[in-house]
């Protein structure tokens, strides 16, 4: 262990409770959870918890930056004032006007969002590694967002959001790192989305966390509704959330939490693009009897939406890692094939 980093890998394995050759999406998981667990937590023990599995999520994940050495030359006063403070003045005081010309900015468009900004009545985020089609933007009646609006006249302004999670060859990793913040405040419950589009990978990291609702009795209604034909087109995809995870009184069992579209990639006629392609309904969702309505009718109308002549998708088998440390056999598990 180097004198810059406090702890060694195992030990911050064993602090964050995961395995010593945890990946990173094991790692980014368990976090996550710890994080969740102790929301709103003030006393001095649950702060000196989160400090010792944050430093451990830190050195996991490559991010623990050393304290600088103190330079006592620094400490010095010079007219009442340390040194290293007149460095910090001098330093942070380089543009002050435009710093001033950013503010003002952010606020003129603050001040311009609120007041033509409304609030959609009716959100879909979609996740993953998927192709955007910019018809999504205009409501157009062949994208998703817009057979949504075609069907459900009701709904004023519903909006679909897009967000980039991919591992694929010229990817620009900043757009995947705003989509994993947004991703991240989505999961939270601080947006309220009423229906996800996920990739599989995404799929399969949100279900254990119990943020996604069962859909059980809406699976039968759809195959009890479907012609045979359709039902080849959507399967369930089931699991059993831990019940750690669950809303109090919850008795942990075997659910549909996804509607699986990816054996003939049916969202490709909307817009949606990609090989692998799962729809749920959001926990966070204020609006969950329009979410599992709107959904149902949807699903039911796949015969009407669904393309067959529109191409499949199959992403080029090389990819880039975002997390450097993954092995190669870490790599070919989670990309797309």
């Amino acid at each position: 262990m180097s004198e810059k980093q406090p702890l060694s890998r195992e030990e911050a394995c064993r602090i964050l409770g995961v395995k010593p050759d945890a990946n990173k999406y094991e790692i980014e998981n368990r976090y996550t959870l710890l994080a969740k667990s102790y929301r709103g937590k003030t006393d001095a023990e649950s702060e000196q918890k989160i400090q010792e599995f944050t430093l451990a999520y830190d050195i996991l994940t490559g991010r623990y930056v050393a304290p600088a050495e103190t330079d006592p030359k620094q400490e010095e006063l010079v007219f009442g004032r340390k040194k290293k403070d007149w460095k910090n003045t001098a330093y942070y005081a380089r543009g002050p006007v435009l710093i001033g010309a950013v503010v003002l900015a952010l606020v003129i468009w603050f001040i311009y969002s609120i007041v033509t900004n409304t609030e959609p009545d009716f959100r879909i985020s979609v996740y993953g590694d998927f192709a955007y089609d910019m018809s999504q933007e205009n409501n157009d009646p062949t994208s998703l967002n817009g057979f949504i609006w075609k069907q459900n006249p009701e709904l004023q302004d519903p909006l679909t959001d897009f967000y980039l999670l991919s591992e694929r060859q010229g990817i620009d990793p900043q757009t995947v790192m705003a989509s994993q913040m947004k991703f991240a405040i989505a999961m939270s419950g601080a947006e309220k989305i009423d229906l996800f589009v996920f990739d599989e990978v995404q799929y399969e990291r949100i279900v254990k966390e119990g943020a996604l609702l069962p859909m059980d009795d809406l699976y039968e209604e759809v195959m009890k509704g479907l012609p045979d034909d359709a039902k080849e087109l959507i399967s369930p995809l089931k699991y059993t959330v831990d019940q750690e995870f669950l809303p109090e009184g919850e008795t942990s069992a075997e659910h549909v939490y996804g509607i699986d579209l990816s054996s003939h990639q049916a969202l490709n006629s909307l817009g949606i693009k990609g090989p692998s392609q799962v729809i749920c309904l959001g926990f966070h969702s204020e609006r969950e009897g329009k979410a599992r309505e709107v959904l149902t009718k949807f699903l039911l109308s796949i015969d009407e939406w669904y393309n067959p002549e529109v191409p499949e998708i199959t992403w080029p088998a090389e990819t880039t890692p975002l997390f450097p440390e993954e092995t190669q056999e870490q790599q070919e598990t989670t990309a797309t094939p």
